[in-house]
């Protein structure tokens, strides 16, 4: 078996220390040469094809029959659990067959590894779906990763707890052929893990300091941690950041956490900048109920961002620069709060004014991109929860992307990679005059009612100096509460997948 045993963060709740993560990850991997048949799993996943009903092997006559009985024939979709009796001879207490069709492919493998984690969120899944096909390591990463992915539930508050421990037999293979990637897959899974249990607790426990908190247990395993508070944000002119969390009692916080690989230290880092607004109330320019009550979101970019740093420590790559830094703040009406009208200089010079509160992520990530920009990078990139308007760009199941061609083309290739939909939109430069001011450099909202997805990047783009840039939008796609099924409610950790995997191949850029 490969255990992947990870360190867990801490989430400080009303003054104690809780583990965030409880000893090995939640979800482990075992291969085997031996059949799917022979394990004894809670629930063992088999592929039947058109072919196969013709000719069932030893075992599965009994169970063929029946999914001959409700009218299936192996077509994609058409899929039967069959709990054992005491004449089968299979193993699992219950076996599902599911119809691959013609041909077996990793996506394939992923949709039917979501509509398992849907129902199986703890115990032992076994399966040989990979085994039939074309590249049977890429068919096994997508079944765990989705399986992962689909069987995860915040349940941390519950009284009783749904989730659990979860083994995945990938059966049918020899172990050499599948451990790395396993190794891989398993370490993702788990840090996907993490940025949803930061992203879904309640803001009263995930204030700026907690994530703070959360971020230190990251330091060591070439992985450096770094947290400032108001006085070293105002001795460096972080503005911005300062302004949106003046109206609340939690002090806003820099987090910066470097992965630099033994001897990378010269390299120019990747710089990703991740938005951890851990409650937006919208400020003075206050939101509606409605709107506030998933707003503990806030701060899924900047989750993400640390989440990165976490899966490199554990796969550590060779070679590899990579910094996080995550602005964290409350945006809460307050005595101190920024008003609408105000006028913010950031630490490059520019000026912002004030006009909605509500569009405070600009603020608090613009000071940051120029820092970022300071530190020489290879690249920056910006994650955030940043507008509604790519919601009615794209809706809720796909990310937007917009930036430098040499940046936004390897990442989109991540994207597809991983099975995240990412799509881009223009950094069309004349919309740079709907965020002119009449009394500074810049507004921190468009005029007028369209481009607001566009509007932002440029916006942060403004600061980046002359670093290649990219700026993904996940205001639609880091927390769903009413998500298509068969998907969990909560955050998702969008795209820390593609980033990690952009940030192993960085090289790609040019």
């Amino acid at each position: 078996m490969v255990w992947v045993s990870l360190g867990g963060a801490t989430l400080l709740r009303f003054g104690t220390v809780q583990p965030l993560l409880l000893g090995p990850q939640r979800v482990s991997v075992r291969c085997t040469p031996s059949s799917a048949l022979d394990q004894p799993a809670d629930l063992c996943v088999i592929g039947v094809s058109p072919q196969a009903l013709d000719n069932p092997g030893p075992g599965l006559a009994a169970a063929y029959a029946a999914y001959r009985v409700v009218g299936h024939r192996g077509e994609r979709g058409q899929n039967l659990v069959v709990t054992r009796r005491p004449e089968d001879s299979f193993a699992a207490a219950q076996l599902m067959l599911v119809g691959t069709g013609d041909h077996v492919d990793p996506e394939w493998c992923a949709a039917v590894a979501t509509k398992v984690g849907h129902t199986w969120a703890t115990g032992e899944i076994c399966t040989d779906l990979h085994a039939n096909a074309p590249d049977p390591t890429v068919a096994a990463q997508a079944f765990v990763e989705a399986l992962a992915q689909a069987s995860y539930r915040f349940d941390r508050y519950k009284s009783k707890r749904m989730s659990g421990p979860m083994t995945v037999v990938l059966a049918g293979i020899e172990c050499d052929t599948l451990e790395p990637a396993i190794q891989d897959c398993a370490v993702i899974a788990d840090c996907l893990d993490w940025v949803r249990d930061l992203t879904n607790a309640p803001a009263r426990d995930m204030t700026p300091k907690h994530l703070a908190a959360a971020a230190l247990e990251l330091d060591g395993r070439s992985v450096s941690v770094a947290t400032h508070g108001r006085g070293w944000l105002t001795t460096e002119r972080f503005a911005g950041l300062l302004a949106v969390g003046s109206g609340s009692a939690s002090a806003p916080k820099l987090i910066q956490a470097t992965y630099c690989a033994p001897g990378a230290q010269t390299r120019p880092p990747l710089v990703l900048v991740g938005k951890g607004i851990t409650f937006d109330s919208g400020g003075l320019s206050i939101k509606g109920a409605q709107a506030m009550a998933e707003m503990k979101s806030d701060m899924g970019g900047g989750a993400v961002a640390l989440g990165v740093i976490r899966a490199l420590a554990h796969l550590a790559p060779a070679d590899l620069h990579v910094t996080a830094l995550v602005p964290a703040a409350e945006n809460m009406p307050g005595p101190k709060a920024v008003h609408p009208g105000d006028v913010i200089t950031h630490r490059n010079g520019i000026t912002s004014e004030v006009v909605n509160t509500d569009c405070e992520g600009r603020l608090a990530m613009a000071d940051v991109v120029a820092y970022a920009a300071e530190l020489g990078p290879a690249a920056i990139l910006t994650i955030a929860t940043l507008t509604y308007a790519t919601i009615a760009a794209l809706g809720t199941e796909i990310t937007s992307v917009m930036g430098d061609a040499p940046v936004v083309g390897p990442l989109m290739r991540s994207a597809t990679d991983r099975r995240e939909p990412l799509w881009e939109l223009p950094m069309w430069s004349p919309y740079k005059a709907l965020m002119r001011s009449h009394v500074a450099d810049l507004r921190n909202e468009e005029v007028g009612e369209g481009a607001g997805a566009i509007v932002g990047g440029l916006y942060l783009k403004e600061f980046a100096g002359k670093a290649p840039f990219a700026h993904i939008d996940t205001g639609g796609t880091a927390f769903l509460e009413d998500p298509p099924a068969p998907h969990q409610p909560g955050a998702t950790g969008a795209m820390l997948r593609t980033l990690v995997h952009f940030a192993l191949n960085q090289g790609e850029m040019k």
